[in-house]
């Protein structure tokens, strides 16, 4: 009880239970990331000051300021939603976990039979680019035609023990399909 006693006020004890709070501040972090990366290119910012300038006088400091004013406004009109999305979205991704995978025993299910349930993994976060499948867990090259059938998987339009068993298989390995019962 002492020990309770003598802790410091305002300090509080808390559990995490890893559920990410998106704020408006983390908006501005990645806008205005995207904002400096623009900067960066811009080669009218990379000019030295005038020479004998008083980095000290507040003259100089409002001058350089209105000048670098009109640059940072035209950066920021600049970044697109959808690049703005696309970094949230990356933080999200990179801020989550797929499901648990015991390895041994998906590798053993790789090789059973197709008439096994099968289901998705959840929280792949499975996105595409072209007829690559991107997830948390990596890439995993297709061809047009399997991206297809594997896209109506993702959806829900095609049970996974429907596609073809070479396709199945990669898709069990790579940790995209796992047994909807466990493996015999």
């Amino acid at each position: 009880m002492a020990a309770l006693r003598d802790r410091p006020r305002g300090t509080s004890i808390h559990l995490t239970y890893g559920v990410h709070v998106w704020t408006r501040r983390t908006l501005a972090e990645d806008l205005l990331n995207a904002v400096s990366r623009r900067l960066d290119t811009d080669p009218a910012l990379r000019e030295a000051l005038p020479l004998g300038v008083d980095p000290l006088d507040a003259a100089t400091t409002a001058t350089a300021r209105a000048a670098l004013h009109e640059s940072i406004l035209a950066a920021l009109d600049d970044v697109e939603d959808d690049e703005l999305a696309a970094v949230l979205a990356r933080r999200a991704r990179s801020a989550a976990r797929a499901e648990p995978l015991d390895v041994l025993a998906q590798h053993a299910a790789a090789a059973a039979p197709a008439e096994l349930p099968w289901r998705v993994r959840a929280g792949l976060s499975a996105r595409w680019v072209g007829a690559t499948l991107v997830t948390r867990l990596g890439r995993l090259e297709l061809a047009e035609d399997e991206a297809a059938l594997v896209a109506d998987v993702l959806g829900g339009e095609r049970p996974p023990g429907s596609l073809p068993e070479d396709l199945r298989r990669r898709l069990v390995l790579g940790g995209v399909l796992v047994p909807a019962a466990p493996a015999p």
